[in-house]
């Protein structure tokens, strides 16, 4: 079973609807650390940290074929490559993502927690994004 993608079913126990919720806010705070960028989706995974839903805001430019992270990253020097990312999204954007360092070693990427500096999900960092999430639904 892909836990992700699991649904609620009406008969559901309270333990399963439990841990739906808690994959709510799970979701809502994990995200790529770029390493080396193969193992992310440039276009629809959640990997830039500067950005509120930590994705992309620009649209896939008509025609493009990049698909992954690391495509954007020089090899050689394990730096962003400006060029190619004012082809795909806004200054703003490029600046944002150019401020990711890219690791110098051949690592994969890792998903984490954006919330803690260690990149550990804790109840309480946890408790801390639900009701930062459940106060901004009630003030749109």
């Amino acid at each position: 079973m892909d836990f992700w993608n699991a649904k609620n079913e009406a008969r559901a126990s309270w333990v399963w609807a439990s841990i739906l919720k808690g994959r709510k806010v799970l979701n809502r705070g994990v995200r790529w650390q770029v390493i080396n960028g193969k193992s992310i989706k440039f276009w629809k995974d959640k990997w830039v940290a500067s950005s509120k839903k930590f994705r992309v805001k620009s649209l896939k430019p008509s025609g493009c074929s990049l698909s992954i992270v690391s495509e954007p990253i020089n090899s050689a020097s394990k730096c962003w490559n400006k060029t190619v990312l004012h082809s795909l999204v806004s200054h703003e954007e490029v600046e944002e993502i150019c401020a990711i360092p890219i690791a110098i070693e051949d690592q994969n990427d890792r998903l984490i927690w954006h919330h803690d500096p260690k990149g550990t999900s804790s109840i309480k960092s946890g408790y801390i994004v639900e009701i930062e999430y459940q106060q901004h639904e009630v003030g749109d």
